[in-house]
């Protein structure tokens, strides 16, 4: 299991992608926490400012999208955590069409591989005595471009100590039970959570970026692009139309026509 440190408060840095939601959290057994995320809109990408911020510092509550004006339709972050006599976590995610998603250091663990990637986290617990509680979680991410990471930390001791931590990259499904033994008062225990997601980006039928979709200039850009004249910059259309990582193949051509015509890549 790769060792992590303790989670900076912040939503990190996304990469080939364009549109980057991010999320993360605490929640102690007291319902105490906050939660934070940040979301990069293309074209707009880290390490410039984030397109979308959002700071709860006051409880574990994000709620971004689906529909938000500027991203990908589908995309979102939805995390709620409760507490008062234990925790309980509900969290749902999704990078869809270019859009990515990290967290501090988990960048490293994905890799694009669709154009919809997906994590979800179920989380509850109960106190089972003053230093222990038990938690079961049930969680997923639908792909190798999803990524998420929980961990325990025990607050009454400063710095911070690591109780326990989970790591998974997708795909995977699974329900895990995990105990937790506090030197202190159990319910001051906090629990962490993040995700990270990248998808595939698919080109536009706007290949030319004129605000017009699937005209005959679009179609004449699109083939000047495969010859290696591409719309200049803002204009984010290359060759690699399908976002697979190669340039002008019959597989770009195939996803452009089928976009020009209503479907998807």
């Amino acid at each position: 299991m790769t060792q992590f440190i303790r989670p900076v408060m912040m939503f990190a840095v996304a990469v080939t992608a364009a549109r980057s939601p991010a999320w993360e959290g605490t929640l102690n057994g007291r319902g105490q926490g906050e939660a934070q995320a940040h979301i990069w809109c293309y074209p707009n990408r880290p390490p410039n400012q984030p397109s979308i911020a959002r700071n709860n510092e006051q409880q574990h509550l994000i709620v971004l999208g689906p529909g938000l004006p500027v991203c990908n339709g589908r995309s979102h972050i939805r995390s709620q955590g409760t507490g008062e006599h234990s925790w309980h976590q509900l969290s749902h995610f999704n990078a869809s069409d270019g859009d990515t998603v990290d967290w501090h250091s988990m960048l490293p663990f994905v890799t694009p591989s669709s154009y919809d990637a997906t994590g979800s986290l179920e989380m509850n617990a109960v106190i089972t005595g003053l230093h222990t509680a038990t938690f079961t979680v049930t969680w997923s991410g639908t792909d190798p471009g999803v990524a998420m990471h929980l961990g325990w930390f025990d607050e009454s001791q400063q710095p911070p100590v690591l109780l326990h931590q989970e790591l998974r990259v997708g795909p995977w499904s699974e329900t895990i039970v995990v105990s937790i033994v506090s030197p202190g008062d159990v319910s001051l225990v906090n629990f962490e959570s993040s995700g990270a997601a990248v998808s595939i980006a698919c080109g536009s039928a706007d290949f030319n970026c004129d605000g017009d979709l699937g005209t005959d200039a679009d179609i004449e850009a699109f083939f000047a692009c495969l010859g290696g004249s591409c719309p200049a910059a803002p204009c984010p259309s290359t060759a690699d139309f399908n976002g697979d990582g190669d340039l002008g193949t019959d597989a770009d051509i195939e996803a452009f026509f089928r976009v020009l015509g209503g479907g998807t890549c």
